[in-house]
């Protein structure tokens, strides 16, 4: 029976040109780390998470260290607070700093405060106050040699017909903050990843179907599974990412060209035709909870090309085994126009990216185990008691909890936990930071694509 997902793994190339070209050299490169600092979207993890998938899959010989350097509910002052003790604690190689959702200070935008003239100031002076805070961040971060990567804040969605409360005029003043980016990208001569205009663009097109989708969440705020990938495709494609897995292209028994694979013994029957291959790249595994950004961009066709095409055969239907596992059925057709083989979730080349990305996940929720501890901490606690041991730390938050009670009842039972949660995570908090580093090691340990044996028999 014939796969229904046949045409859409077929890629017309219009030439051989193209396959002849060399994919660009990575900007993160052999030995680097990268962190990130932001806030609540960065502290979750996902949209950077995908672009170290992408590279550990990509560029497997190019060990990267990818930082989470994200907490929830920060700015660009608390990036400045934090600076020595979190964000310069570790040496990076690269800094990729979103800031903005928290600094327009969303309650401003609340409805019942409109008409108040002294909150129209004071949208203005929180304008002010990031542009000067996030040139501090800016000049701090450039002060150690590492190079900085800005990227233009994610969307508020002021225009869905969501759950939560409407706050119109958040995502205008995001829009400010992406003009302040480019003004100090351009006196900085720093690179810039727009999320903001590619999101903004998506969510039109999804409200002009129903009003009651979004690309981020129901919160108005962040991001879904969906919404990270495509923030994570806008990266890489801002970056000059490869979009070559590999490319096979056999014509008339013979190897006519090949991006980032070397091909070897191939024999060439009219009933069937095998060769062996060592591509130097996995497929990109793109998990079923983001798929919906596969129909807002076009990451496999961009970003996911693991092709096969071999020409000419005679008309009818071929099966493709890989080491001797049965693959999928095409049409002479769509292996003379190219197939996708990334999109195809049963190669041994995806099931082992497959195992790459279950690593990068361990990793991803470390990580974000060890922001939680930092949230609390940088949130709650005094400057001075940053540093404070575990019975300091239980007195502390006693004491903020007693606050909280008495001042905010209805944020007291979200913190609670959070809170309360911290004291028993503490303990573990070295043996995490253990656990992250064996994690980063093991991901290179297990993504070296290793050859394959390829068989295309006529049906």
């Amino acid at each position: 029976m014939w796969r229904n997902f046949v045409a859409a793994l077929a890629i017309y190339l219009t030439s051989s040109v193209a396959l002849a070209q060399k994919p660009p050299i990575p900007l993160f490169k052999n030995g680097q780390t990268v962190s990130f600092v932001g806030n609540s979207i960065t502290h979750a993890g996902d949209f950077h998470h995908f672009i170290a998938l992408y590279y550990a899959t990509r560029f497997p010989n190019e060990k990267i260290t990818f930082n989470n350097l994200g907490i929830r509910g920060d700015n660009t002052y608390s990036f400045l607070k934090r600076m020595d003790i979190d964000i310069l604690q570790k040496k990076s190689d690269w800094y990729v700093v979103m800031a903005g959702m928290n600094d327009v200070n969303r309650l401003l935008y609340n409805v019942d405060r409109q008409s108040d003239p002294e909150v129209q100031k004071q949208k203005q002076w929180a304008l002010n106050d990031y542009k000067k805070n996030y040139e501090k961040v800016i000049q701090r971060l450039m002060l150690t040699g590492a190079k900085v990567v800005l990227q233009k804040p994610s969307i508020y969605d002021q225009t869905g017909d969501l759950p939560t409360p409407n706050q119109p005029g958040v995502n205008d003043a995001l829009q400010k903050c992406t003009e302040i980016i480019d003004e100090l990208a351009k006196k900085y001569k720093l690179q810039v990843v727009d999320y903001f205009t590619v999101m903004s663009d998506i969510n039109r097109k999804i409200q002009g179907v129903d009003a009651k989708k979004t690309i981020v969440g129901n919160d108005r705020v962040h991001p879904n599974s969906p919404g990270h990938l495509v923030m994570a495709y806008q990266f890489l494609k801002s970056t000059s990412a490869p979009n070559y897995v590999s490319a096979i292209e056999l014509q008339k028994g013979k190897l006519k060209s090949t991006v980032n694979a070397k091909v070897s013994d191939i024999v060439w029957t009219n009933q069937a035709i095998s060769f062996t291959a060592l591509e130097n790249s996995l497929p990109f595994p793109i998990p079923h909870i983001a798929e919906p950004a596969l129909g807002w961009v076009p990451f496999n066709e961009e970003l996911n090309v693991q092709l096969l095409k071999i020409s000419p055969l005679a008309a009818g239907n071929y099966t493709l085994n890989i080491d001797g596992i049965n693959v999928a059925d095409f049409t002479s057709e769509a292996l003379q126009k190219g197939i996708n083989l990334a999109t195809i979730k049963t190669t041994p080349q995806y099931l082992q990216a497959q195992k790459v990305a279950e690593k990068t996940i361990a990793y991803r929720n470390v990580q974000r185990k060890l922001r939680d501890l930092k949230f609390v901490v940088y949130s709650y606690f005094p400057k001075h008691s940053w540093s404070a041991d575990l019975s300091t730390s239980e007195k502390i938050i006693d004491s903020v909890l007693s606050s909280l009670q008495t001042t905010n009842e209805k944020k007291y039972k979200s913190l609670k936990p959070q809170l309360e949660n911290y004291l028993s995570d503490r303990p573990k908090q070295e043996e995490w930071e253990k656990k992250a580093d064996v994690l980063a090691k093991e991901i290179y340990d297990i993504n070296k694509p290793t050859s394959h044996s390829f068989q295309i028999l006529r049906k």
